[in-house]
């Protein structure tokens, strides 16, 4: 499984670049639609924790019910970047990499209600780890 060339982030930061008002809002909702078929369509990079005894998809717990979002990255950098940031929070932390499919993920936590979703480079965008 690879990466493929995409334009993602640019798709992104068009879309975070634009003012949320009704007269955007046609236009939001395209490229919210463009972004999606990006993403249903590549493969990520995945981090998980290794502790020795198990291995765990590293999540973005995120308010009081433990729902949480699933951080996807784009290219090698934002992934190094981020498993800096994981290990400012656990040293002595193992973390791994593996490139996997969108769907999957979506596929196997769906049926989760504490799951929200995907997060493609949380610290790119000021996602909050």
């Amino acid at each position: 499984m690879e990466i493929k060339e995409n334009n993602l982030n640019e798709l992104i930061e068009k879309y975070m670049s634009i003012e949320e008002t009704e007269e955007n809002h046609e236009e939001l909702h395209q490229l919210g639609h463009e972004i999606d078929h990006v993403i249903f369509d590549n493969n990520f990079y995945l981090v998980t924790h290794n502790d020795g005894e198990e291995k765990e998809i590293v999540s973005l717990i995120v308010g009081e019910d433990d729902e949480y979002f699933i951080p996807l990255y784009t290219d090698d950098e934002e992934v190094k970047e981020a498993i800096e940031i994981f290990k400012k929070e656990d040293s002595d932390a193992i973390f791994e990499t593996e490139i996997v499919a969108s769907t999957d993920i979506l596929e196997t936590y769906l049926d989760d209600d504490t799951f929200l979703g995907i997060a493609i480079n949380p610290p790119k965008y000021d996602f909050v780890i």
